[in-house]
């Protein structure tokens, strides 16, 4: 006859799940991006002209997927409980403004593109940070796992 050890509560650990991570990722991923798209442009300003094809396709193709992906893991990890509103909230401002600032560079408006270009980083920076801090929060009426690695 064998026993088994009674079962015990497995240690908090950094992550939590309901995609938490996967938003974290999102969220680093558009804000590498729309760096690379201002060393895209300032490449251009400098007289590459590949540069701009390769700007306006990163940012109508791979920018506005991966704005999208973010927001919508952002509203899952909100409703799953797993983080508050604001993030997704953001997270809609920086697709929406992304959409924008396509529409800007194609019509040459680049008074407003490169500003816009200036706040959606910005913006891309806040959402990272607040995916950062999701890794302690406490799940609604749970406790918070504690930060750092887990005591043996």
């Amino acid at each position: 006859m064998t026993t088994t050890a009674p079962r015990t509560a497995l240690p908090p650990t950094r992550t939590r799940p309901g995609g938490t991570a996967a938003l974290r990722g999102a969220a680093a991923l558009h804000a590498a991006l729309v760096l690379v798209q201002a060393a895209l442009a300032g490449n251009w300003l400098a007289g590459n002209a590949v540069a701009l094809r390769v700007h306006e396709a990163l940012g109508t193709e791979g920018l506005t997927w991966v704005a999208l992906a973010t927001l919508v893991l952002a509203v899952v990890v909100w409703l799953a409980g797993r983080g508050p509103w604001w993030p997704a909230a953001v997270a809609l401002l920086v697709a929406a403004a992304d959409a924008v600032q396509i529409a800007l560079g194609f019509a040459g408006r680049l008074a407003v593109h490169v500003p816009l270009g200036v706040a959606i980083f910005g913006a891309s920076l806040v959402l990272l940070m607040a995916t950062g801090d999701l890794r302690t929060r406490p799940r609604r009426g749970g406790p918070a796992a504690p930060p750092g690695p887990a005591a043996a």
